[in-house]
């Protein structure tokens, strides 16, 4: 039942709340860098302490006045005012490409060795979890998404609440569940990998096919990977572990999700009208040996220099095409004749960044946004 082809098994969204009051130095350091964000309407980076953050130009939901990441591999952070009634005045969301290369423990350990390094004081009741979303990657080249399929337990609502997204005569998407509670989402990942060109993703499932499968795979397209995320919202987590404390999650993370696992159950269908009486598919039945074994030491991939350079030329490429937009305008606005536009564009090139160049501080600026750069594509 558990020899099914699991390409890949981990956190894909961890979020912590941490109650903890902020030093004003940093908050101002935060509203300084949010009003530079407004005024150039994107994020803005602030160095406090050695580490780089990038504020966005508005807060976060949840009346959390500054909102800020720290680069592709790194997290999505909230923070409140000192004013602010609740005294939960950070929230952190690790997100997929770092938890895939750091792993929850490095991630966690991160980001209190900041906030202790800022000043801030806390213990252990002090961390919360608000959501944790577990997810368990297969191959399957013939698997058929069915929600009728599924089936929960006789007191569960969770059949009433069920999303789907079709392509063609097939769903590629389906989501079971409500949050803050439990939910269950099972998609096409290979599909939504390869419409977002998501080049980490590319890289990291081609390495774990070899390592965990003994695959070579030349091409990325010869994947099939289906999804199964198992989400256990704070309303859930309250009804296995109180207060969701992170030593208590962890010490008890494969009860959790063993116990999440089992609330939504794939079957096979047969003539009997009693689906409860169904034999458990061989699918799910890979999913609940995956999650028995569920620890925080798992398999981690490689964050190689190809793959840098891989986001390096990404992010070049956004430029670059930015530029060429701009310039389009630019020559639209002057009523420049298609046909010279390529010569109008090459003369205000060479025209701007000769007088930029010889501008006074040029070298200094230079200098600080390719450390900014540096910083958020861990170069």
């Amino acid at each position: 039942m558990s020899n099914l082809p699991i390409i890949y098994s981990g956190f894909d969204t961890l979020e912590l709340s941490y109650r903890t009051p902020l030093p004003k130095e940093f908050l101002g350091a935060l509203g300084k860098a949010q009003l530079t964000a407004k005024a150039e309407n994107r994020a803005s980076p602030t160095n406090f302490n050695g580490t780089e953050l990038f504020v966005e130009p508005t807060g976060g939901q949840g009346g959390y006045a500054y909102r800020a990441h720290s680069g592709p591999l790194g997290a999505i952070w909230k923070f409140r005012e000192t004013t602010a009634r609740s005294q939960w005045s950070v929230h952190v969301k690790f997100r997929a490409h770092g938890l895939a290369v750091n792993g929850p423990l490095k991630m966690k350990e991160e980001a209190d060795l900041f906030l202790r390094e800022l000043g801030c004081q806390f213990v252990s009741i002090d961390v919360r979890i608000p959501r944790a979303d577990y997810a368990i990657d297969i191959l399957l080249d013939d698997f058929h998404l069915n929600t009728d399929n599924f089936v929960f337990h006789a007191r569960s609502k969770v059949s009433e609440h069920i999303e789907r997204i079709r392509i063609g005569d097939e769903f590629t998407y389906a989501r079971i569940g409500r949050m803050p509670g439990k939910q269950l989402c099972v998609y096409d990942k290979s599909g939504a990998v390869s419409e977002k060109n998501d080049s980490l993703w590319k890289e990291f499932y081609t390495k774990f096919a070899l390592q965990r499968l003994g695959l070579l795979v030349d091409d990325f397209a010869e994947l099939k990977i289906w999804r199964f995320e198992l989400r256990a919202g704070k309303k859930f987590l309250d009804t296995k572990i109180k207060p969701r404390t992170w030593d208590l999650f962890a010490d008890k993370v494969d009860v959790i999700y063993s116990c999440l696992a089992h609330s939504f159950k794939l079957k096979t269908p047969q003539h009997d009208e009693n689906r409860t009486r169904w034999p458990l598919d061989p699918i799910w039945g890979a999913v609940l040996a995956e999650v028995e074994r569920l620890n925080f030491n798992q398999q981690t991939a490689e964050f190689s220099d190809v793959l840098r350079n891989k986001l390096r030329q990404e992010y070049s490429d956004g430029l670059n095409k930015q530029m060429v937009g701009l310039l389009l305008s630019s020559a639209a606005s002057e009523g420049i004749d298609p046909k010279d536009f390529s010569q109008f564009a090459r003369d205000r090139v060479f025209l701007l960044t000769d007088d930029y160049s010889r501008s006074a501080g040029f070298v200094e600026r230079y200098s600080k946004r390719r450390t900014e750069l540096a910083a958020q594509l861990k170069t």
